[in-house]
């Protein structure tokens, strides 16, 4: 498993919905990657945070930069 995997399946990673065989693949990669685990566990941290604060609205004016934002982060951190 590479980055690009670990980002692709992370939501789920944390949710415990990945099949055991690539929940395997990915704990072994992010045993070796900093930079996924640092990924994962700021995923982990900003999904409570929005369990304890509830639903945040975002502007439609913002939402189309902040995906842009988000897919380039992905994308940088996958290369």
């Amino acid at each position: 498993m590479e980055c690009k995997d670990i980002v692709q399946c992370l939501s789920k990673y944390i949710d415990g919905e990945l099949p055991i065989e690539l929940l395997e693949q990915a704990e072994k990669h992010m045993a070796e990657c900093p930079k996924c685990t640092a990924a994962m566990h700021t995923l982990r941290e900003t999904i409570q945070a929005y369990k304890l604060t509830g639903k945040a609205h975002i502007a439609p004016e913002h939402r189309a930069s902040m995906l842009a934002a988000i897919k380039e982060a992905a994308r940088t951190h996958s290369e």
